[in-house]
């Protein structure tokens, strides 16, 4: 059985070497078609990766207690909605000692999506945008951790609201308006000015969850003006514990004490996300499988060019006394070596490629994906790569097993046999 075999690899191997632009150009079909899925399904675990290892950022710590402001991205909205929004002290009190005698930190600020941020001379001035903008103590936010301006470069966050109607915006931002560190800007429903203090990077409020932030950009300013700018806050609280604190407990002690709003916790976000990375990537996958398919009716076209220059050759086989089994097994192994090679080569681009399709994804999601060699993703290249070869080879397969014995007598004869319709529906 196993002399069989490898009979048959090296009867194929010999037939593709002979035929060696026909094999070039099947190669080169399955190896695009395998290179996209690997860099896609690479870009996915590249996101879903992103989406896990910065959750804690997304969340502005492990615990996130909301509520609705009651404003709507266009502005307005009613006045009592936005009041009952707003986190009283003695709900800050009783969320601090439980805090501090846990031994964690926390951040009392802001979310608002109504204030509009413009350029003194822009002449968008007035129309509707989508910005996000977080009104925060800047010696408390974020509790996670410390946000590093990148102009001025390497200033921390805490730094840059050292002067009265300081605001930070984020890159995207500060390019979509032309505004650079010391620029004067407009705050809606206030006349006073506003000075650009810093620009930091977008990534440390973009996200799923926040894609206004990834498309529009953000902007900081100090909780202290709340008042000025006529919003009511605070209307959100993040809760950074030690490790080893269980995070789910946690959020319902807090939840026992009172305080209720929208909780959001990093375990819960991690599941969350997960499930989000591999929907996306399954997504991502299936646009790639076009390429792929593309390279399939490439592997027909090769194969049956193949079985029609070799037709006297068929014949001859099956006057020797080789069955139609026999035969088809000879051009399976044709398409498993095809599958083989193609696939090898088209894993090796798609790596390459995968350092090329991040940089899309970071630039679409605002988010860093780091570059790593992902075994899956080259695992699931290899068997959809073999897997689309063989099926596309059972129909020049049938083909083959449809050359009678008696060609050999007619050398003159070209017309190549077509499978049966039922035989290629089937296939």
């Amino acid at each position: 059985m196993i002399s069989r075999f490898v009979f048959y690899l090296q009867y194929a191997a010999r037939n593709l070497m002979r035929s060696a632009r026909w094999t070039t150009f099947a190669i080169f079909c399955i190896a695009a078609g395998v290179a996209t899925v690997v860099a896609l399904r690479g870009l996915g675990l590249a996101i879903g990766d992103s989406l896990v290892d910065n959750v804690r950022i997304t969340n502005h710590g492990d615990i996130t207690i909301t509520r609705e402001s009651g404003f709507s991205m266009l502005g307005g909205g009613d006045p009592e909605d936005q009041q009952r929004s707003v986190i009283q002290p003695s709900e800050i009190e009783r969320v601090e000692a439980y805090v501090a005698e846990n031994g964690g930190t926390m951040a009392v600020y802001g979310l608002s999506e109504s204030l509009q941020i413009t350029a003194v001379d822009a002449v968008t001035v007035g129309r509707p945008q989508f910005i996000s903008t977080l009104l925060i103590d800047p010696q408390t936010f974020p509790p996670y951790g410390e946000i590093v301006a990148l102009e001025p470069e390497g200033v921390p966050l805490r730094e840059l609201f050292a002067q009265p109607n300081s605001v930070v915006i984020s890159r995207n931002l500060a390019d979509l308006q032309g505004l650079s560190v010391g620029d004067t800007v407009r705050v809606s429903n206030t006349t006073e000015m506003f000075t650009v203090t810093g620009i930091v990077s977008t990534e440390n409020e973009s996200s799923f969850r926040n894609i206004l932030a990834s498309f529009f950009g953000f902007a900081y300013i100090d909780i202290a003006n709340a008042e000025l700018l006529q919003v009511y806050m605070p209307n959100a609280i993040s809760i950074t514990l030690p490790e080893g604190v269980d995070i789910e407990r946690a959020a319902g002690d807090i939840r026992n004490m009172g305080i209720d709003g929208s909780f959001s916790t990093v375990p819960e976000m991690v599941r969350q996300n997960q499930t989000i990375a591999d929907v996306l990537g399954r997504f991502i996958v299936v646009m790639g499988l076009g390429a792929l398919l593309i390279g399939g009716v490439g592997i027909i076209n090769t194969m049956l060019v193949m079985v029609g220059r070799r037709t006297m050759e068929i014949a001859a086989l099956k006057t020797f006394g080789l069955k139609g089994r026999q035969v088809s097994a000879m051009f399976m192994a044709e398409a498993f070596l095809l599958g083989l090679a193609g696939s090898i080569v088209g894993c090796v681009i798609g790596v390459l490629l995968t350092g090329i399709v991040n940089q899309y994804g970071e630039a679409f999601l605002q988010q860093r994906l780091t570059w790593r060699l992902y075994p899956e993703a080259i695992a699931y290249g290899m068997g959809l790569g073999m897997v689309v070869t063989l099926v596309f080879g059972i129909l020049p397969v049938l083909t083959a097993t449809k050359v009678r014995p008696a060609s050999i007598l007619r050398p003159n004869e070209t017309v190549v046999p077509a499978a049966g319709w039922l035989q290629s529906l089937i296939a």
